[in-house]
């Protein structure tokens, strides 16, 4: 308990500090003119400076505070790159191939074409998962080191239901997960966030069932499987789901796309046992004070290289600062 008591006074005390900045930065430019503009070249051309985030509420905070320090202080335009809440924080390739020059991790076309190079989408993110050994430079970028405490991807409950229920092999048992199911009244509730635009599910992995995954043990009626609730399909996700299949776990898996919040503020509200498929520290973890269920643990913790690990998934991971590597000599 004392260890995620620290935990969350630095992340509060993050936000804190992040909110104050912000405040101080604004009350900057009511006194005193805007530094001179400052502007990035590179190949000759003028480029703002572009900064990828996630749709998650800490990274848009983060980056948002950021480019009021960026403007009022240091002169520079600053762009958002926010990707869509789909994309997971741990789809590391792709937000490399984002804020690199490369397409590859090997940089092979950025070695044979380098005037020719084109600045990326983004030149900078400020909070990217990395495992805690993991090396950027071989995609051109630079580490500018870690932003803040360790952050993890899990499985996460009440607090007040964590006693006896907070390992992994309960969910082997259904008289341990049906804990873990929605009243039918609460489900009905569940099911209308299934759907997004157009009508279409959240989830169209051949073994969801209208926006649901469904192992075949929960597909029988007799059974009543525990449900976990979750935003989006991911790569993260389908290990989850890959899980639950070799691991024989009788879970359901609700994907309720952007009203993940809305759900949980709804079951925390009637009092109901449930599972949140989530990272931490996150607003919603710290919010409900929610804790992870514990699962074996990854072989390889500080690279992550063996993927067939699943337990891998919910190892901790360090909040980096990566850089397109010309940055360095190129903004002035």
């Amino acid at each position: 308990m004392q260890v995620k008591g620290s935990t969350r006074c630095v992340w509060l005390t993050f936000l804190q500090l992040t909110l104050f900045a912000a405040s101080a930065s604004c009350f900057q430019c009511f006194h005193t003119d805007l530094p001179a503009r400052q502007y990035l070249y590179h190949n000759g051309h003028m480029r703002n400076v572009t900064v990828l985030s996630s749709s998650r509420v800490e990274s848009r905070l983060l980056v948002s505070v950021f480019s009021i320090f960026a403007n009022e202080l240091l002169g520079y335009d600053v762009s958002l790159v926010i990707q869509p809440g789909h994309v997971t924080v741990l789809d590391t390739d792709r937000q490399f191939k984002q804020l690199s020059s490369c397409r590859n991790p090997f940089c092979d076309e950025y070695n044979y074409n380098q005037m020719e190079e084109k600045a990326p989408d983004a030149m900078l993110t400020l909070d990217m998962w990395l495992p805690p050994s993991y090396h950027v430079d071989t995609w051109g970028l630079l580490d500018g080191g870690q932003l803040g405490p360790a952050v993890r991807f899990g499985w996460f409950m009440p607090n007040r239901t964590a006693v006896q229920l907070d390992h992994w092999r309960v969910f082997t048992q259904m008289e341990h997960t049906t804990q873990f199911r929605p009243s039918s009244e609460q489900i009905d509730y569940i099911k209308q966030f299934l759907q997004g635009a157009e009508r279409k599910y959240y989830c169209s992995d051949l073994n969801c069932v209208e926006g649901m995954f469904k192992p075949s043990e929960c597909r029988k009626t007799r059974h009543k499987c525990g449900y976990l609730l979750a935003s989006y399909t991911s790569s993260s996700t389908s290990l989850v789901m890959k899980q639950i299949l070799e691991q024989k776990l009788v879970m359901e898996i609700a994907f309720v796309g952007p009203h993940l919040s809305q759900v949980v503020e709804y079951l925390e509200n009637s009092g109901a046992s449930y599972l949140l498929l989530h990272y931490a520290p996150s607003t919603l973890t710290l919010q409900h004070s929610l804790v992870p269920i514990l699962f074996p643990q990854c072989r390889d913790p500080l690279l992550k290289r063996d993927a067939s690990d699943i337990n891998c998934l919910y190892t901790p991971n360090r909040l980096a600062k990566v850089v397109w590597n010309p940055v360095q000599n190129e903004a002035p």
